[in-house]
């Protein structure tokens, strides 16, 4: 079962808890339509990879037509490998309306196995993380309206 499926039986239950009977048909419906629309609208989206961003730039700029999409491409790889190695080596990442990228300190901790019931603890880890400008997350809230 799916994250969707979940989310349309939690509403249904907060639905019939406070509806009558007539309308919680009615409600239950428009819920799921709205469930569903959602889920298959951001499944649709499509990943873009390194090869279409690099396709687009020299397509959108003169400056990248002289030196092709390949090198364009490499170009692109080549900083997010960069990036890469500054985080892993606990730098933080700054990119002008776009964000940052940063190495976030992660506690370990305890908790149970569902299946077997034993006990485990996970140890203390640093994970990469991104935080989204606010010109590029107004971008999105614009573009992307619910």
């Amino acid at each position: 079962m799916n994250l969707i499926d979940d989310l349309i039986k939690m509403s249904v239950e907060i639905i019939k808890e406070r509806t009558s009977d007539s309308d919680v048909s009615d409600n239950v419906t428009i819920v799921e339509k709205k469930f569903k629309e959602k889920e298959i609208s951001m499944s649709e989206r499509k990943a873009i990879t390194v090869t279409q961003l690099a396709k687009e730039l020299v397509e959108r700029d003169e400056r990248f037509k002289e030196i092709g999409v390949t090198k364009v491409q490499e170009l692109i790889q080549a900083t997010f490998e960069l990036i890469q190695e500054h985080v892993a080596a606990g730098d933080k990442v700054s990119i002008t309306r776009f964000g940052r990228f940063f190495p976030r300190f992660q506690q370990g901790r305890e908790g149970i196995n569902n299946v077997t019931g034993k006990k485990y603890k996970t140890e203390d880890k640093y994970t990469p993380k991104f935080e989204a400008s606010d010109k590029f997350k107004e971008l999105v809230a614009e573009k992307l309206k619910p």
